[in-house]
């Protein structure tokens, strides 16, 4: 039963530094695609 509990608190850690690191990576990935959209727009 422990080790259950033990698995679930890791999953539960990991879920959070995963949503924070989401949170942080979708500013910067919104600037890419907006650069990457002008350069799509300008080859068009």
């Amino acid at each position: 039963m422990r080790t259950i509990i033990d698995c679930l608190i890791v999953l539960l850690c990991l879920l959070q530094t995963l949503t924070n690191l989401h949170q942080k990576f979708i500013p910067i990935l919104q600037k890419l695609f907006h650069r990457g959209d002008r350069c799509l727009a300008g080859l068009i």
